[in-house]
């Protein structure tokens, strides 16, 4: 059994990481590149594809770790680097903000084209919402960024 292979000091000895290369053929996804998920084009049609899934502001979040922490293919960063699950913290991503209220201003862009390109402040919120689509719903996923 290994831990995390991220770096040295991780905080999680025992986590044995579910997007660890495995040969048996496992989904592997790439996350593109921080441009391509901050086009406003690219956050309003993300924005209708997390609406489409009937879900609160609140649930989001909990979707959004289920999904990525139960994912056991592989996951690649633009570069071709591996993606580590340690330093997947949804709270964190989201400002340690419990009401999440961000996610009812990001859902009003499912309606509401946004007016400017999103600030890179909210990128990894932005990351992580496309992440648990690319696993959960691929077939959605792919027009996010066409």
């Amino acid at each position: 059994m290994r831990s995390c292979e991220c770096e040295r000091g991780c905080p999680f000895p025992n986590l044995y990481p579910a997007n660890d290369n495995d040969p048996n053929g496992l989904m592997t996804i790439t996350l593109p590149l921080a441009a391509a998920v901050m086009q406003q084009a690219a956050v309003q049609r993300l924005a209708m594809a997390i609406q489409s899934l009937g879900l609160s502001r609140r649930q989001i979040p909990d979707w959004m770790a289920d999904t990525i922490y139960r994912f056991e293919g592989t996951i690649r960063l633009s570069d071709g680097s591996r993606f580590c699950m340690c330093r997947v913290d949804i709270d964190a991503a989201f400002n340690d903000d419990g009401s999440f209220r961000w996610l009812s201003d990001f859902l009003r862009f499912a309606s509401e084209p946004p007016r400017q390109a999103p600030q890179r402040r909210v990128l990894n919120r932005l990351q992580l919402l496309l992440l648990a689509l690319m696993i959960a719903r691929p077939e959605v996923a792919q027009h996010v960024l066409r």
